[in-house]
């Protein structure tokens, strides 16, 4: 069937692959073929970046010949190694920044676009207020130097009420993301166990931000809020999450009220036309969504790629 084109803004290059992690865990191999197979199907424009972590990427050599000269240049989305401490955290970015350089020197086939790493704890608290601002401003430093600098997403935890340990970093990144590259927000939407998934009221309090780019990992294999039997969990939808976020930003929207739009499993809330995405009565153009998906909601990443779009298809969106 036709896509409609607000649809297709709405969807266009929004699932980041994310075939090497949990539940999904496939060995490399498995992972980058799945990517490449999906990049020649019917619904490759719904298709992100390859999410790799910096520390493997140099793994990746042995496809240039079999995988990487065919179609468009492969995009990534770089996974960075993190640290338990801010002493130890730009150390380790800085491993992360050489092992980027090397792998794009590879060939010119390969770009790593975006690069995600989760914030150290102890930068997280009231107290380091100054710290963490230093250390947002010498990472994006550091994602500079490289040929072609990074958008680069920092991930804070969220599962706590109203998310308030991630509200000094994303005050912080909303200040800081005006100049490129980007600094925005990962938000993390659920996991393998119930315990993993934030609650409505803590996506809200994130979304409500509205001068923060994000992008989500985890959770959103689906369109639409749903109970999950097998998780125990209600599971939040990828349309629910990035049409909140894209309505918050335009209407200025309450907590409460943004609470409402997650939690609607509804289909017929919903609706997509040539020319608008509406839930109920709110609305955004065609024109709108592809500016705030660049801006404002970027992609999602998911082990899968095939639930996303079968579900859609069960809905008869697509």
């Amino acid at each position: 069937m036709s896509v409609p084109a607000s649809l297709r803004a709405f969807l266009s290059g929004i699932v980041d692959y994310a075939g090497l992690f949990p539940p999904a865990q496939l060995p490399l191999d498995e992972a980058i073929r799945n990517y490449a197979r999906y990049r020649t199907e019917a619904e490759s424009w719904m298709l992100g970046r390859f999410i790799c972590p910096a520390s493997r990427l140099h793994e990746l050599h042995r496809f240039q010949d079999e995988l990487f000269e065919k179609g468009p240049p492969f995009a990534f989305s770089v996974l960075g190694r993190g640290a338990e401490t801010s002493r130890d955290f730009l150390a380790a970015v800085e491993r992360d920044v050489a092992d980027i350089e090397r792998f794009r020197g590879q060939s010119e086939r390969l770009q790593t676009q975006v690069y995600e790493v989760k914030l150290p704890e102890d930068l997280l608290a009231s107290s380091a207020a100054e710290a963490l601002a230093r250390c947002i401003q010498e990472t994006r430093a550091r994602l500079q130097r490289l040929s072609k600098p990074l958008d680069c997403f920092f991930e804070a935890g969220i599962l706590t009420p109203n998310g308030q340990s991630a509200r000094q970093a994303i005050g912080m990144l909303s200040a800081a993301e005006r100049s490129a590259p980007c600094m925005g927000f990962k938000m993390r939407c659920g996991g393998v166990a119930a315990s993993a998934f934030p609650n409505a009221g803590q996506l809200s309090a994130v979304l409500a931000n509205n001068g923060l780019t994000l992008k989500c990992t985890a959770g959103l294999h689906h369109p639409l809020h749903h109970w999950d039997s097998g998780v125990q969990v209600n599971m939040h939808g990828f349309v629910n999450v990035f049409g909140a976020g894209m309505l918050a930003r335009k209407y200025s929207m309450s907590e409460q009220d943004i609470v409402t739009i997650i939690q609607d499993g509804n289909p017929a809330s919903f609706s997509f036309t040539e020319t608008s995405f509406r839930w109920k009565e709110l609305e955004l153009t065609t024109r709108e969504i592809a500016q705030l998906r660049e801006q404002r909601m970027t992609s999602f990443g998911s082990c899968s790629f095939d639930e996303p779009r079968e579900d859609l298809k069960r809905l008869g969106w697509m």
